[in-house]
């Protein structure tokens, strides 16, 4: 059987951000190599079978969790791939984020930018595709929670995410 189906393509772009009483470069080891610590259980794609989340922090690098031993990484799901980054300073990642079966594609821009001891993080989720009001304001709730579990992490080191660092844990 053969189903055919139109919807139409909708933009959106999504705009918050956040200081952080923290260096750049602390704000962007958790947004990279940290980001399994902060990143929330309930904005995984499958949160029964995610064991990781990895984002590795190149050119063309990858951004995916990882389903089974983090070590192998054969099963799992591909969130986007870095496509311009500048240490402590931009990550840029093309990717669907979710979104797969939506089929809504976009670019996810995080600025870090130095401010009186302090770093502003801007994040910028540009998408097009099957995108409607509701899907809107889903992705804007979860860019907010997620910029504070970013913000808990790296200022109080609070660990909310998929993984816990034990080292953190023991002077808390």
């Amino acid at each position: 059987m053969t189903q055919v189906e139109a919807f139409p393509v909708q933009s959106m772009r999504i705009t918050c951000d956040v200081l952080i009483q923290a260096t750049s470069q602390q704000v962007y080891s958790a947004l990279t190599t940290g980001v399994a610590l902060w990143w929330g259980v309930g904005h995984l794609e499958s949160r029964k079978l995610a064991r990781d989340l990895v984002l590795e922090p190149r050119l063309g690098g990858r951004f995916y969790e990882s389903w089974e031993d983090p070590s192998t990484d054969k099963d799992g799901a591909l969130l986007g791939h870095v496509i311009q980054i500048r240490k402590w300073q931009l990550i840029k990642i093309a990717g669907y984020f979710g979104q797969e079966e939506r089929c809504a594609h976009g670019v996810l821009s995080i600025w870090l930018r130095k401010e009186e001891g302090a770093t502003r993080v801007v994040l910028q989720h540009d998408a097009v595709g099957d995108i409607d009001d509701e899907l809107r304001q889903s992705f804007a709730k979860n860019w907010e929670e997620l910029l504070e579990a970013l913000r808990a992490q790296v200022e109080r080191h609070e660990a909310g995410g998929l993984r816990r660092d034990p080292a953190m844990d023991a002077g808390h």
